[in-house]
């Protein structure tokens, strides 16, 4: 996990790129690597959201009621049709 630079060092590269000083000496003065100082000189870094986005998970609801025989697949199931449902998603997630 990479480690979080405290806002005062990001306002002292701030400083440091005014005066003209190389991204190189900026970051030995200041103890961050030279990366970090692009993506500080270039804006990047400041424009980084807080938080990634949680992933979407799909709920998953197991199938109960009497054995039916499927009208897609013809298998003796208990509906909604598993397999048929998840033909419907691997199809739909080919057309991607």
């Amino acid at each position: 996990m990479a480690r979080r630079i405290d806002p005062k060092v990001g306002e002292r590269v701030k400083e440091l790129l005014a005066t003209g000083l190389t991204r190189r000496e900026i970051a030995r003065q200041v103890g961050i690597s030279k990366g970090t100082v692009r993506a500080m000189a270039t804006g990047q870094w400041f424009k980084r959201p807080a938080k990634r986005p949680a992933k979407r998970r799909v709920e998953f609801k197991p199938p109960s009621g009497p054995l039916v025989w499927c009208s897609r697949c013809r298998a003796n199931v208990q509906k909604p049709c598993v397999a048929c449902g998840a033909r419907r998603w691997k199809a739909g997630q080919n057309q991607k």
